[in-house]
């Protein structure tokens, strides 16, 4: 019912965009043949109080097949700015608006303000469409810690690169 080339944004439960199962990964792999998968945003576990279901936010254009090298942005935003989510009633602290002003230009523009944890990736059908399944930390360890490090750090470009994703070891051109 969408226009080719609109916007359709959908809250889902994080596990529709997990896909572990034969089932889920035929289902995503229909939706890419005729969408593209613009953003998937992870969002406060809290956001529905006394619920219990993890939620994201996952954003698609309509009619447009994913392309094999598209990038898709992809969101940590559990820190939304709602500290205290008991009830419906809940308020933003000081920093709300600013963490949705930031989300939303990101969005938009596919620029990420310092304060948001964002990045872009290649996806597939049969992989997790979420911010943990790509996202790895960056910070550099304690000397005490290095050793384990990079066990990790080799252990994970590995398995990168045996799922296809080496490019994330390119360096790029910019």
């Amino acid at each position: 019912m969408i226009n080719v080339g609109g916007k359709l944004a959908a809250i889902v439960p994080q596990t529709t965009l997990t896909g572990k199962n034969n089932y889920d990964q035929k289902i995503k792999k229909e939706i890419l043949k005729s969408n593209t998968l613009e953003a998937v945003i992870t969002m406060n576990p809290k956001i529905f109080p006394g619920v219990g279901t993890r939620t994201a936010i996952a954003i698609f254009t309509a009619g447009v097949p994913h392309a094999i090298d598209k990038l898709t942005s992809f969101v940590e935003f559990s820190d939304d700015g709602y500290s205290d989510r008991r009830s419906i009633d809940s308020f933003p602290d000081v920093t709300a608006k600013k963490k949705r002003t930031a989300l939303v230009t990101y969005i938009k523009t596919g620029v990420p303000d310092a304060s948001l944890s964002a990045f872009k990736t290649k996806i597939k059908p049969e992989e997790d469409w979420l911010y943990n399944f790509y996202y790895f930390n960056k910070s550099i360890p304690e000397p005490k810690e290095f050793t384990r490090t990079v066990q990790d750090y080799l252990t994970f470009k590995f398995d990168q690169i045996i799922h296809g994703r080496g490019y994330l070891f390119e360096k790029s051109e910019s």
